[in-house]
Parts: C-alpha cells; sequence; structure tokens
C-alpha cells in the first residue's frame, strides 16, 4: 500500500456543486477501501473489522456501521492488529509502525513508546494476548506487556537466549504457564512470575511438531494447539505433539466465547469446549472469527466479501461498507461532477498495480476492477494513468 508518496486512505477535499452540499466548507472526510478484511474483534455491542489498514465498527443489534482514522481520533494509519480488552472495555489498535492507540469511552489513549523507540526489528505487532489486565504484544523482538489499566507499556521481555531477541508469532497463556512461539520453537513461563523480564524464566517446551511454516497457537479446552503448515496439532502433558483433525488442511484457526473455529477451503469447523466438531460449508474464505453467544450469531472475516455474519438457523448476511476498491491512490482528476481515481505508476518506475478505475459520484462509489477488464480485453492492465 505504497506509492511515491506513501498514502494509506483518500483524503478528499470535495469541491464540486453537488458534493459540497453535503460536506461543509473546510471539512474533510475519509474514503477508505473495505474489501479485505483480515481481522475481526467484538466488544459486548459492536463488531470491530479491519481492511487494508482500515477500521470500522458494526453494531450487533442494527447493523450500524462507525468509522474511525486520525477524523475521528486515532493516532495513527496502516492498522496490523486489534484487539478488544473485555474486562476494561477498550480496544487495543496495533499500527505497522509501532504506534498503539487505545479507544475507550472516554476516547483515545495513544501509547507511543514502541513508535518512538529507535530500533532495527520491524515494529509491527503479530498478535494481541489478553490476560490478567495486561496486553501482551507479540512483537518481532519479543514480547511487550502493556498495561491496560495504566495505558502503558510496563514491560518488554527479550526471551530468547541470553535475552536476545527474537521473533514471537503469538502468546497463549493455559494451566498456568505463558507460552509464547517462535518460528522454531515454543517457549514457556509460569505467568505469575513477577520476574519475567528475565529470559532464564523463559524455557522451551522441546521440538515442534513435522514441518512447515510455524504460523500461530492458541490456548482451548485446556490445551495449546498449533498451526503448523497446513496442519493442526496439540500438546500432551510430556510435551509431544499429537495431531487434531488431521484430514483437514487448514489455513488459519481462532477462539472466541468458548469455541475455536477452524478454517478450510471454503469451510468453517466448530470445536467446543469438549472438541465436539460440526461443520459451516460454503463459506468464502475466512480469516477470522468471532461467537456472539447472546444473539447466538457467527461474525466472520470473509475478506473481499467483507464481514459475514450466520445464524444458528443457516442463514448469512455479507456486510461491507461501500468506498473505493483499494487504499492506493496514484493520481485523481475531476470529469464534470465525477472524481476518478487509479492506483497506477510512472513508465519508468512501473509499481505493477492492478488496473482499477474507481469513480465517486453523487455520495457513491463504483469500482471497474482489472479482473474484469482483462476478462473484456484479453489483457493483464497494469498501473492506469490520468
Amino acid at each position: 500500500m505504497k506509492k511515491t508518496v506513501s498514502l494509506a486512505a483518500i483524503f478528499i477535499v470535495l469541491i464540486s456543486t453537488p458534493v459540497r452540499s453535503q460536506l461543509a466548507m473546510g471539512k474533510w472526510r475519509t474514503h477508505l477501501a473495505y474489501n479485505n478484511v483480515s481481522e475481526i474483534e467484538q466488544s459486548d455491542n459492536k463488531v470491530y473489522a479491519v481492511s487494508e489498514g482500515s477500521l470500522y465498527s458494526i453494531d450487533k443489534l442494527d447493523r450500524n456501521i462507525e468509522f474511525y482514522s486520525k477524523i475521528t481520533g486515532l493516532n495513527g494509519y496502516n492498522i496490523t492488529r486489534i484487539g478488544f480488552d473485555s474486562t476494561n472495555k477498550q480496544l487495543v489498535i496495533a499500527y505497522a509502525n509501532g504506534n498503539i492507540d487505545i479507544m475507550g469511552s472516554g476516547g483515545v489513549t495513544n501509547v507511543p513508546d514502541l513508535y518512538n523507540k529507535q530500533m532495527s526489528a520491524n515494529k509491527g505487532v503479530n498478535h494481541i494476548l489478553f490476560s490478567r489486565n495486561k496486553a501482551y504484544l507479540s512483537c518481532n523482538f519479543g514480547i511487550l506487556a502493556l498495561n491496560l489499566q495504566k495505558k502503558e507499556i510496563s514491560d518488554t521481555y527479550f526471551i530468547g537466549p541470553n535475552a536476545s531477541e527474537v521473533k514471537v508469532l503469538a502468546t497463549a497463556v493455559s494451566n498456568g504457564n505463558i507460552y509464547a512461539l517462535t518460528p522454531t520453537a515454543l517457549y514457556e513461563a509460569p505467568v505469575n512470575d513477577p520476574f519475567l523480564i528475565n529470559y532464564q524464566k523463559w524455557k522451551t517446551t522441546g521440538a515442534l511438531p513435522d514441518s512447515g511454516v510455524v504460523k500461530s497457537i492458541v490456548s482451548f479446552a485446556g490445551k495449546i494447539f498449533l498451526h503448523r503448515g497446513e496442519r493442526l496439532y496439540f500438546l500432551n502433558n510430556d510435551n509431544t505433539w499429537s495431531a487434531f483433525l488431521p484430514e483437514l488442511s487448514v489455513s488459519g484457526f481462532s477462539t472466541s466465547d468458548g469455541i475455536m473455529c477452524i478454517y478450510s477451503s471454503n469451510s468453517v469447523y466448530i470445536a467446543d469446549n469438549q472438541l465436539n466438531i460440526k461443520n459451516i460449508p460454503n463459506l468464502s474464505t475466512i480469516s477470522d472469527a468471532e461467537y456472539d453467544t447472546e444473539n447466538s450469531t457467527y461474525w466472520f472475516a470473509a475478506n473481499s466479501n467483507g464481514v459475514v455474519t450466520y445464524k444458528e438457523n443457516g442463514t448469512s448476511n455479507p456486510i461491507k461498507p461501500a468506498g473505493p476498491a483499494v487504499n492506493m491512490p496514484w493520481d485523481m482528476t475531476f470529469s464534470g461532477d465525477k472524481l476518478f481515481v487509479v492506483p497506477g505508476g510512472r513508465w519508468s518506475d512501473q509499481n505493477h498495480n492492478k488496473g482499477k478505475v474507481m469513480m465517486y459520484e453523487d455520495g457513491n462509489w463504483i469500482n471497474i476492477y482489472g479482473e474484469d477488464i482483462q476478462t473484456v480485453t484479453g489483457r493483464n492492465p497494469l498501473d492506469f494513468l490520468n
């Protein structure tokens, strides 16, 4: 999501006559793409969604959509991870550059410590875990412990040998221990130990199973589950691993409100606390899920289909806000009262962005996608220029 001048969103001053009446002079409005929902989190009455670095929420009852950006008080763009702190009723927002916001009923509190720190490691957050009034942020150098009441970073854990930096993919808490997954090992330590800052408290559990890219862990039904390659495993008491649903090709998994959702091709498999399995078939590609127990509703992050709800009676409904096709504006121009935006690149230095035409008129976006152009013309369109 970059161009010569990096833009994560389209910020437009609407000046044409028909549109001016919708926006007061001197005011700004964000126009963001919502075509790739990758992560969702739920509060008591809302489901929050991240799409191409943008954040919005859907009211669970009336399905009203609310958008969040710098205009509404956020302190960055290009959101990479979110997590809802159900104890203190606040949303933790992590940005690609290491900036952190905590959004609650009292507004937004910025925690810029990681953003301001001079370091060579990438500052992105890989995973957020909540436990004991703390948020454990898995980072590319170790783990940050965020005090959720004081809204500040309380500790940094460098868990590698001799307190070295090591990439942490995810953390989980189970049976009194906190587990940290790296690309090559699983570490554990007593979660209540006041000296977790000491790397010697963190011990490896033994060899990880089989082969494939190590991806994530979760705690569920009193066990630690691991996603590696296209398979799931659970950790036994003797620190060996056993395959779980070995017949499945797994693309991801997550837990929510007493269930574990396992994502496979066009299907989601739901495990309860007794590890009984049921299947929800005929779903598009899913990357995240939340289960709303009170309303017996599953909420799925369905990538290009936005957020999809699924009721226990089998009814489903996609919810996707209107907006431009992508958050990669290269150039834009007015033709009459219509705004045209393209995600292109200069011929001397091609960006190889798929050709798209995004048109805005009378408060509505109409997008022409490169795939549709290729179907009609037989050519692969790249880097449109106004």
